[in-house]
């Protein structure tokens, strides 16, 4: 990180604007004696161009006398009739009924739908109604139907990514899944993880049997997966599927845990943004290609950060177009 701090960087720090990597890193400068006095100057410096409105009152009472020269100098106006009663109640139930249409439109989905969902780096679990639970991942959102969910469907709507523990119902209804994509997983009873992000869609099959399908293909046929299948769904609706393969590492961000197996470091800070909200760029084509391999855990990006500046040999800076990562030292080839 750079050990001096500029202007506009602390600026926006005294405007409450600063990212949760921007504001750690000034915390830990401003802790350190010879950064104080700067601190000070700059804050006194951004507060004197936000002074506070300052009254005058001898002005005020001249131009409020002014106003009332002003109101007796000007001949009356002729006062129109007011309307009736009836036209009173006529326009008060118009305008009642227009309030009420716009509140029930805007309210619709909070009345129709029942919504969890989970902020950058935040985790939840919930219980269904049905029995059923769900296991969120950072920056997700599941939906449901208030009313109906468990009664004459059993069907939700996923963005991001959740593990689903679906309990099996005598009736053998059925529990569908659906994703921003277009994807439909359906099963009956059975423990699955469902990603639905920029890069596509994935599901992760832990027991049980689930069937889906992905509706941009042309035919868009079932595709029926055994435990340890992993398929994948590209934008499109291409897919690609893979038997025999150990699930667990596709649960590991259940304990804030990320997992990288030769991952090219572009889609690890892809991966940081998904679950966090920071975006960092690469200032070197050669940090493109770099690739990461281990089992991190991390639960706030300025973690994960300092993980992967320690091991890929790195420093992250502040630029004017945001954060960006360049290398210590020049890359062997």
């Amino acid at each position: 990180m750079q050990s001096e701090l500029s202007k506009a960087l602390l600026f926006a720090y005294f405007e409450g604007t600063t990212t949760p990597i921007q504001t750690q890193r000034i915390q830990r400068w401003r802790q350190k004696p010879e950064n104080r006095e700067r601190f000070f100057a700059c804050l006194e410096e951004w507060e004197n161009q936000r002074l506070q409105y300052e009254a005058d009152p001898e002005t005020a009472f001249h131009q409020f006398r002014e106003r009332i020269q002003q109101l007796e100098s000007t001949p009356e106006t002729p006062v129109l009739p007011l309307p009736t009663p009836s036209v009173r109640r006529a326009w008060l139930v118009a305008a009642s009924l227009a309030l009420l249409t716009l509140l029930a439109v805007w309210q619709r989905d909070r009345w129709l739908y029942r919504t969890y969902s989970t902020q950058y780096g935040e985790l939840k679990t919930v219980g269904l109604p049905d029995g059923s639970r769900v296991t969120l991942n950072a920056h997700s959102s599941l939906r449901l139907s208030r009313w109906t969910f468990g009664q004459t469907s059993r069907e939700v709507w996923l963005t991001g990514e959740a593990e689903f523990s679906v309990r099996h119902l005598p009736t053998h209804q059925r529990f569908i899944v659906r994703t921003p994509d277009e994807l439909e997983v359906v099963v009956l009873g059975t423990e699955f993880v469902v990603s639905s992000r920029r890069q596509g869609s994935r599901i992760v099959l832990n027991s049980g049997k689930v069937a889906f399908r992905s509706l941009q293909g042309s035919s868009p046929a079932p595709v029926v997966m055994k435990p340890g299948d992993v398929a994948t769904v590209k934008p499109g609706g291409q897919v690609q599927m893979q038997s025999h393969q150990s699930v667990e590492r596709y649960r590991v961000w259940k304990e804030h845990r990320f997992l990288f197996d030769r991952t090219p470091l572009s889609q690890v800070l892809a991966t940081l943004e998904e679950h966090f909200g920071e975006t960092v760029q690469l200032a070197d084509s050669e940090l493109v290609h770099r690739q990461i391999t281990g089992t991190f855990r991390a639960e706030t990006a300025p973690v994960l950060l300092d993980l992967l500046t320690t091991l890929t040999r790195t420093q992250v800076v502040e630029t004017d177009s945001g954060n960006v990562m360049i290398p210590l030292s020049p890359l062997n080839p």
